[in-house]
C-alpha cells in the first residue's frame, strides 16, 4: 500500500505568508468584448471605468442587462457578459519586503487570469477550483498592476457543468474572496512528496 502526499505552493502561499496586503477596494476597469486588449497593450494604459473588488461584473452592473423573463429552474444573471474584462490599480510594495518572494494571491477567479506589473507579463492561471497565484518579482515602491479575467469557455466541460453554467453559479466574470499581495521568504518549498516504506503493510 502506498501513501502519497503533495503539499503544493498554493497551500503554502495561503497558510504561511509572512505578510499580506489586501487589494480589496476600487479598481479601474474595462470590458473587452472584441478581445483586443492584449494586442492594444491595455496593460500600459489607464482603464476608463471603475468597479469594486472583490466582486463580479454582475455585482458591479457591467455587461448587458438581462431583460428576459426569469427561469425559476435555475439562477439568472442580472447583467450578462462573456469575454475578457480588465482590472487595474496602483500598488505599493513596502521597503520591508525587499529580497522577499512577492506574489499576487487571488482566492476565487472565473475563469482565466493573466497579470501584468508595470506592463511586464506575470503569467497565466486558469483554474476554477484553487486560488490563482502570480509571481510578481517586484521591487519595493509604486507599481501598476493589471489583471485580465476571461470567462470565455476554454474546455468542453459539458452543458450542465455547475462551475460555468446557469445550473448553479452561472458563467460570471470577476475575482471574489481574498485578494492580496503576499511576501514570503525568497527560499521556499514548492512541492513536497512523501512515500512511506510499504514493507509489511497490507
Amino acid at each position: 500500500m502506498k501513501w502519497f502526499v503533495i503539499a503544493c505552493c498554493l497551500a503554502a502561499q495561503c497558510a504561511f505568508a509572512d505578510t499580506a496586503i489586501s487589494l480589496a477596494g476600487t479598481w479601474r476597469f474595462a470590458l473587452d468584448p472584441q478581445n483586443v486588449g492584449i494586442s492594444e497593450s491595455w496593460f500600459n494604459k489607464s482603464l476608463p471605468e471603475t468597479v469594486m473588488l472583490p466582486g463580479s461584473t454582475d455585482s458591479n452592473r457591467k455587461g448587458t442587462r438581462n431583460t428576459r423573463k426569469p427561469d425559476l429552474s435555475h439562477p439568472s444573471r442580472l447583467y450578462e457578459y462573456t469575454g475578457p474584462a480588465w482590472y487595474q490599480r496602483e500598488i505599493t510594495i513596502p521597503r520591508e519586503w525587499k529580497g522577499k518572494r512577492i506574489t499576487l494571491f487571488l482566492e476565487r477567479c472565473h475563469w482565466e487570469t493573466q497579470a501584468w506589473l508595470d506592463g511586464k507579463p506575470c503569467g497565466m492561471q486558469d483554474s476554477l477550483c484553487v486560488p490563482h497565484v502570480h509571481e510578481l518579482s517586484a521591487s519595493p515602491g509604486h507599481h501598476r498592476l493589471t489583471i485580465r479575467v476571461d470567462n470565455t469557455i476554454k474546455y468542453n466541460v459539458g452543458s450542465w457543468a455547475h462551475s460555468i453554467t446557469e445550473e448553479t453559479q452561472t458563467n460570471w466574470n470577476g475575482i471574489v474572496g481574498r485578494m492580496e499581495l503576499q511576501a514570503t521568504p525568497s527560499t521556499y518549498i514548492e512541492n513536497v512528496q512523501v512515500y512511506p516504506e510499504s514493507k509489511g503493510i497490507r
